[in-house]
């Protein structure tokens, strides 16, 4: 996804500027693309969050961006 098709991540609660930051700076800008994430690349983008390394686990980032896609797009992943 490319940033001007971004999506406001920080709906994702759990998700503020910083980590929002963390995400756009490895091209993940949507609701879908978070929804899709492997367990290899949460454990090495949780990595990158300092103390919030459990963060996307622990808030249940996936299961929260799959109903907001389907929110505002209308499509369940």
């Amino acid at each position: 996804a490319a940033a001007a098709d971004a999506d406001d991540l920080r709906e994702i609660s759990g998700v503020g500027p910083f980590l929002e930051g963390k995400l756009n700076a490895v091209g993940i800008y949507t609701f879908k693309q978070v929804a899709a994430l492997s367990p290899d690349v949460v454990t090495t983008l949780g990595a990158t969050f300092g103390s919030f390394s459990d963060r996307i686990e622990r808030e249940n980032w996936i299961e929260q961006a799959k109903i907001l896609h389907a929110a505002q797009y209308g499509e369940t992943l």
